[in-house]
């Protein structure tokens, strides 16, 4: 009897958290989506570079204030390497960002989430893991929905 009782126990924990992760999964696409219309209007009377300095500038501040007994930790190995990934990083932002001046808000966002279809031809490349039949479906099929979209005439 006990063991019903603690199957059904942790069954309600599993279904909890995975409604909480659903919620939160569904709570981020809204903020990432909603994020490139926002954006777009910002553009429309500011600066592409003066919006990512801004938006760079306020997550460094938060998360230097969240994280602060750990950046005072960190060693000169590892703080090359996040100045390294931050420039590569800033270099995408800034194309994706000037990008976004040069067409819609949905396309903007729908190019730049195809870096997923990447991901399995870059583990291919470095680490030579081939990527599953799946993987290549996939990619062919987002490709052509890119295609679909970026070729349209609207």
């Amino acid at each position: 009897m006990r063991e019903i009782l603690y199957n059904n126990t942790a069954m309600k924990k599993i279904v909890g958290s995975n409604l909480l992760g659903q919620a939160l999964l569904l709570s981020a696409t809204l903020v990432w989506g909603s994020s490139f219309v926002i954006l777009k209007q910002t553009l429309e009377g500011a600066n592409t570079l003066y919006v990512i300095a801004l938006r760079f500038l306020a997550s460094a501040i938060l998360l230097s204030l969240i994280c602060i007994k750990k950046l005072i930790k960190l060693d000169k190995k590892t703080v090359f390497r996040g100045v390294v990934l931050g420039l590569i990083l800033s270099c995408a932002y800034i194309s994706q960002t000037f990008g976004l001046t040069l067409t819609t808000p949905g396309r903007n966002a729908f190019l730049t989430s195809s870096y997923c279809v990447m991901c399995p031809f870059l583990l291919w490349l470095i680490f030579k893991q081939k990527p599953k039949s799946y993987n290549v479906l996939s990619a062919l099929l987002c490709i052509v929905g890119i295609g679909m979209i970026a070729l349209s005439n609207d």
